[in-house]
């Protein structure tokens, strides 16, 4: 199981985090904690696997993480908690997703896969 793991960075004071600066993935724990000067971790929640980049929408307070079969929207409650807001079907190993907040839209990379031809999904931000 794969888990997004925010860490407090060297410039981050105690109680914030900024998204900007954070790591996700279990694997890439190890690296911030020897990185950062404090290696806290604000949170780790069960998320979506083999996920190439995250969106953060600064108005909504919202990650985006887009993986293999779907995109899990985080919404940070405050600056230590976190929550699963959604769990949307995306599309087999569609990884690479773009938040665009001025159109309110999320855009889902997915590529060729058996008979389906690659496609741009396009998802409707909902507040």
């Amino acid at each position: 199981m794969k888990y997004m793991v925010l860490i407090a960075g060297p410039e981050d004071p105690p109680g914030s985090t900024s998204p900007e600066r954070s790591a996700a993935y279990d694997r890439i724990l190890r690296w911030w904690e020897e990185q950062s000067s404090s290696g806290k971790v604000i949170t780790s929640l069960p998320a979506v696997g083999m996920v190439d980049d995250m969106s953060y929408d600064t108005r909504q307070r919202r990650i985006y993480l887009a993986g293999d079969q779907f995109v899990d929207v985080f919404e940070q409650k405050d600056p230590d908690h976190y929550v699963l807001l959604a769990k949307i079907p995306g599309s087999f190993r569609a990884k690479t997703g773009i938040l665009i907040p001025q159109l309110n839209r999320y855009y889902l990379a997915a590529p060729r896969h058996g008979d389906k031809d690659a496609e741009v999904r396009v998802y409707e931000v909902q507040p």
